[in-house]
């Protein structure tokens, strides 16, 4: 049988006292106890006793025991009346005091109608209802007054609900503290009800927040089974701090909350499922900071909105979407540009939070996705994808990575990257990723470097740990002279420290070859000793592109490479003819520097230099990435046609601009097969 609830008790008191005068005469206490007893049994309570404590003309008292197994009842009902009003059959005045009801919740919800109200207001003080649940009560003190209105015919309900004591609401994870409704309601029914809700609450949520406060006003509406509470202006949520393990959410100041597009907060609809919709209020931006004790995550966000469903006929538990926007990383140069996202939770039936997060920066160029799971006493896990990116003249890196900016000041090609982290119950966490560059383009503190190609295998992204044995090709690299067809084995250690293992390119015809060197991140400062052998000395002195100048013969010897975070370059590099040759300089025209007259210094040298035969030759290199390369050469031999062949020692220096040379687009190069077969895997199984 159904209870009719406290209200359509206090109906069944007024009836029988407007009946008073009907009885008084046969039985002062016993009929009368009776027929209060009647009606409350009739109302769902079979074990229900009313007993008339106080019954004289204009006022009468009477304690109520509904349930006494499950202690209900009404400790003190005390009804007045008058004889006008008796005559409309109406009460003056109904007060309980003393309630105390426990009402069952289920997927059915609660039907029935409030009955008329027969006196001008009922007060209530002194009243507790529990409700229970499945997963535990919850306890809610009431004090209010109903009132009926002869203006509009309606009742209207004042009343404030609790304190309640929040840990009885059982959620997950625990809250504690106490909260407070204060309700205005007209048009009183169960099935259409109307009014306005003050709530206010005050707590704590177990491991998350040490303070929690709430404060605010809505709109309640009861309409065919659904329940909508819509905000009236801000709700007010005040938080000292968040923590979740290590990492610590602090808002700049208290948050100021509404709905989405005006509409409702919340709703409950009649099969039970509690949707929450929530949004900053416009000119009220809900400023979050982030901070990962003793790891590297620190940034600010704005709460943009926020939605979160629990329906219960389904084993998942309550499912939450989040909008934040504007997430930037704190900092001098701050790793990435804002970034806007939106992320969907929900927690499964084996309690596992399961989450979704998408993000992008405001141009869409950078968009990033995230699907994890975390376990309160495990911890979790995610995979992050970040979509291809291209980089070009108009878009450079600097954009989307302003700690680039002071570094790079070119760039082209595309880079993607798919990462992992994990993190422990307390916050601790690690972090992976591969990175795929393709045909990337890079000058940067005067390193050049084009046709970059490969695949990067990070350990760890905070500190950046790149393990040994990491291997990309580039096809073409200015460090003073133009190294082609390059192979890089490297890896990255604690402290930014680029460990080379071993590297080498091909230029002028022959192999270029670096002993293992050290270099610090991101500034590339540090040094390295290239070795070359079975370079072409035409290819050499064609690097200069002096006119009418070609030789022949082999080189060999060493080139110092020298980096100081602003420029690299090649000092003092001393290459060495491997057998003798011949050098040949007879240009068209030679430069105003070199046309002398008959006989001169500088007529006898072109003369020696049209056909000059070497037996040694030694070749310094002195040049800039991007600038100029300065070659020396000491050549001892002679000319067959010049003096009868009589030896000549010639020391020549030559200038000439390498830039040039880059720009020409030297790209015949073919990706390593090992580098390939990387890069394929990636695009299969990564994007």
């Amino acid at each position: 049988m159904q209870r009719r609830g406290v209200l359509g008790l206090l109906a069944a008191g007024v009836a029988m006292v407007v009946l008073t005068g009907m009885v008084m005469a046969i039985d002062r206490s016993g009929l009368i106890n009776a027929l209060a007893t009647d009606m409350a049994r009739a109302r769902g309570y079979p074990e229900a006793q009313v007993t008339v404590h106080r019954l004289e003309w204009g006022r009468g008292e009477a304690t109520v025991r509904l349930d006494p197994a499950r202690n209900e009842g009404i400790e003190r009902l005390a009804l007045t009346w008058s004889l006008d009003s008796l005559r409309h059959r109406r009460l003056e005045g109904v007060m309980a005091s003393g309630v105390r009801l426990r009402l069952s919740v289920d997927s059915n919800g609660t039907g029935g109608s409030f009955p008329d109200l027969p006196a001008e207001s009922v007060v209530v003080e002194d009243a507790v209802v529990t409700v229970e649940r499945s997963v535990g009560p919850i306890v809610m003190p009431i004090a209010g007054t109903v009132t009926a209105r002869r203006d509009d015919g309606m009742l209207h309900l004042n009343a404030i609900l609790g304190p309640v004591d929040l840990a009885a609401l059982r959620t997950e994870p625990a809250v504690t503290g106490r909260g407070t409704a204060m309700l205005e309601v007209g048009g009183l029914s169960w099935s259409d009800l109307a009014g306005v809700l003050r709530l206010q609450a005050e707590g704590a949520v177990e491991g998350m927040a040490e303070k929690l406060a709430l404060d605010g006003r809505a709109s309640v509406a009861m309409n065919g089974g659904w329940v909508r509470l819509a905000p009236d202006g801000c709700t007010t949520v005040t938080v000292e701090r968040l923590t979740f393990g290590r990492l610590e959410v602090r808002p700049v100041k208290p948050l100021c909350l509404g709905a989405p597009d005006g509409g409702a907060m919340a709703t409950v609809s009649p099969a039970g499922v509690v949707s929450l919709f929530l949004e900053t209020v416009a000119g009220t931006p809900m400023r979050l900071v982030l901070d990962q004790d003793g790891g590297p995550l620190a940034a600010t966000t704005t709460l943009a909105s926020g939605a979160l469903v629990h329906d219960p006929a389904r084993a998942e538990k309550p499912a939450l979407r989040l909008v934040l926007a504007d997430i930037r990383l704190k900092g001098d140069q701050a790793p990435l540009v804002p970034l806007d996202a939106e992320g969907d939770l929900h927690r499964t039936a084996e309690g596992i939070l399961a989450f979704t997060v998408t993000a992008r920066d405001a141009s869409g160029r950078l968009r990033l996705t995230a699907i994890g799971r975390h376990e309160a006493e495990k911890g979790g896990e995610a995979t992050i994808k970040v979509a291809p990116v291209r980089f070009d003249e108009e878009h450079p890196p600097g954009d989307l990575f302003p700690a680039l900016r002071p570094y790079v000041t070119r760039a082209g090609g595309r880079v993607a990257l798919n990462g992992h982290v994990d993190w422990d119950a307390d916050g601790t966490s690690r972090a992976g990723a591969e990175v795929l560059l393709r045909d990337l383009m890079v000058e940067a503190d005067g390193l050049a470097a084009e046709g970059i190609d490969g695949v990067i295998r990070a350990r760890t992204l905070f500190p950046l740990v790149v393990p040994a044995g990491q291997l990309i090709s580039v096809d073409l690299l200015d460090v003073g002279v133009p190294l082609t067809a390059g192979e890089i084995r490297f890896g990255v250690r604690p402290g930014g420290l680029l460990d080379i293992e071993e590297a080498s390119w091909r230029w002028a015809g022959g192999v270029v070859r670096a002993e293992s060197f050290q270099m610090r991140l991101p500034a590339l400062k540090g040094s390295a000793m290239l070795r070359a052998e079975g370079l072409d000395l035409g290819q050499v002195l064609s690097t200069v592109a002096v006119e009418g100048l070609s030789a022949t013969g082999t080189l060999q010897g060493e080139l110092p490479v020298r980096s100081n975070g602003r420029t690299v370059s090649i000092h003092d590099g001393l290459l060495e003819a491997t057998e003798p040759g011949v050098i040949r300089y007879d240009p068209a025209t030679p430069p105003s520097f070199l046309q002398g007259t008959p006989g001169s210094g500088t007529d006898l040298l072109m003369q020696a230099l049209t056909n000059f035969r070497y037996d040694s030759l030694k070749m310094t290199l002195n040049g800039a990435a991007g600038g100029e390369t300065r070659l020396g050469l000491g050549i001892r031999g002679n000319n067959p046609d010049f003096y009868g062949g009589y030896p000549v020692a010639l020391n020549l220096n030559v200038t000439g601009a390498l830039d040039t040379i880059l720009r020409r687009g030297l790209r015949t190069y073919r990706i390593p097969d090992a580098v390939r077969e990387r890069m394929m895997d990636f695009e299969r199984h990564g994007q």
